[in-house]
This record gives C-alpha cells, structure tokens and sequence, in this order.
C-alpha cells in the first residue's frame, strides 16, 4: 500500500470573492449586466472542482 502524503482541493472561486465581486459590480454600476455571471459563480463557490491526492 502506497501512504497518501497530500490531498490538494480547489474550488475555483469562494464565496468570498463572488460576495466581492458583488461590490465591486455595484460599486462600478455594472451589478445588472454581470448579474449572469455572478450567479453562475455563487453556484460553483458551493462545490469542488477538483481534488487532487498524490504520494
């Protein structure tokens, strides 16, 4: 059996950054024409696009 030395998860964005993406969009008067967009990345800050285990 080969000992697992690391596992590497990714999400790709955080909520964090979708809420900070959403200030900057109000903020720049753009929040209705990324509104798409956004809510396109509040869905994927909610799952794991990719792990990663290696030895």
């Amino acid at each position: 059996m080969i000992p697992i030395l690391g596992i590497s998860i990714y999400t790709g964005i955080s909520e964090k950054e979708v809420e900070e993406m959403i200030e900057e969009a109000k903020a720049d008067g753009v929040y209705e024409e990324m509104l798409e967009d956004i809510q396109r990345d509040m869905e994927r800050a909610k799952y794991v696009e990719t792990v990663g285990i290696f030895s």
